[in-house]
Formats: C-alpha cells, sequence, structure tokens
C-alpha cells in the first residue's frame, strides 16, 4: 500500500514554510494595537486569527509541540481580544436570546412565501423575516432586526433605529398600526395588513 512518510527534518521544514507567514501576520496585528495605543487611530486588520492559523500550521505539524498549539492563541492580539471580550459577549448574547428569557414570540406566514417572527425578550426584541424565492430571483431572503421594546396601553412599541413600529393587540395577536419607513416602502418588507399570531410554546 502506497503512502507517504514526512521525515523530522521535512516536518519542520513543512512547519517554517507555513508557520512564517502567519508569525508576520500576528506581529502585523500587533502594530495595529501599538499603533492604536499610541495615535488613536482605528485600521482594520486584514489577517485576523493569524495565531490560530499558526498554532495549527506549525505546531500540529510537529509531534512534540503538539502539547503546546494553545500557546500561539495568546501571542495573537486578536485571539486574546476573542478570549477576553468576545468568547464572554457570544455567551452573554445567546444567554439574552435563549428560551429562558423568551417572554413571547409572534408569527405571520403570507401564501407560504414570507413567514415573519416577532420574538420579544425580557432585555430586547428581535424581528426577522424569511422570504422564498423562486430559483434564479433577485432580491433579500431574509432581514433581521434587534431593538428595545415596551408595552403601551394599545400593544407593543419597537423601537428601530430612529423609528418606531407600534402594534395593536388584534385578539390573541398582534396588527401594526405605525410602521417602520424603510420596510413599508416595498411590498417585500413591509408589515401593513399582518396579523402577527402568538405561539404557545408546551
Amino acid at each position: 500500500m502506497w503512502g507517504w512518510h514526512l521525515g523530522e527534518g521535512d516536518r519542520f521544514f513543512l512547519a517554517v514554510l507555513l508557520g512564517v507567514p502567519f508569525v508576520l501576520g500576528s506581529v502585523y496585528n500587533w502594530a495595529i494595537v501599538l499603533r492604536w495605543t499610541v495615535t488613536r487611530k482605528r485600521q482594520p486588520s486584514f489577517v485576523p486569527f493569524a495565531g490560530l492559523v499558526g498554532a495549527l500550521a506549525v505546531f500540529l505539524s510537529l509531534p512534540a509541540w503538539r502539547r503546546y498549539a494553545w500557546v500561539p492563541l495568546l501571542l495573537d492580539p486578536s485571539c486574546v481580544l476573542f478570549l477576553v471580550y468576545g468568547g464572554p459577549m457570544l455567551a452573554i448574547e445567546a444567554w439574552k436570546h435563549s428560551r429562558m428569557n423568551l417572554i413571547s414570540r409572534y408569527v405571520a406566514v403570507i401564501g407560504g412565501r414570507r413567514k415573519v417572527t416577532l420574538s420579544l425578550y425580557k432585555k430586547d426584541f428581535v424581528l426577522e423575516q424569511d422570504i422564498h424565492r423562486s430559483p434564479g430571483e433577485l432580491g433579500i431572503t431574509h432581514i433581521g432586526v434587534l431593538g428595545a421594546w415596551q408595552e403601551t396601553p394599545e400593544g407593543i412599541a419597537l423601537t428601530v433605529y430612529e423609528g418606531r413600529i407600534l402594534l395593536r393587540k388584534d385578539g390573541s395577536g398582534l396588527r401594526q398600526v405605525q410602521g417602520y419607513a424603510d420596510y413599508e416602502e416595498g411590498p417585500d418588507l413591509a408589515l401593513a395588513e399582518l396579523v402577527l399570531e402568538r405561539i404557545t410554546y408546551t
């Protein structure tokens, strides 16, 4: 049976060949951080998470180094920022929008072509629209917006960017009485005349 075996020297050469560009990328990321610290001028990184790729390319290719593959994650600033800020923020967002914090959910389905879902959570709301299109048809297929909400004597008020959507109680559902201008300009996203029915979970 044919196989391809790399010796220790070949593995080391391959690790260096693959790892050098990513080490340079990590140095580039640190240069961006240093520049921001000194000048307060922001600059995007074109090689984020270079340390992660470098770990896979270099450390995992050398059996004796595999146990230290986590080290580059602490040397690249983008990975450090993700571990310190990004990971906890993603966990917080996942918790905020989990079933544990869901107060109620309303859905409207229009002719099997469009589905509108309004989820009210303890801290905010998520309004999503899914649009089914024919093969080759151009246009939006999914759009979502997140913002603050509050109960009103008539129903619910949603804050969407600089505008508001007012929904009035209609039986067990909600009907729009004031829309968001950008949504109401075209038929694809307009909520006028829709009744969002409340979904009951058992």
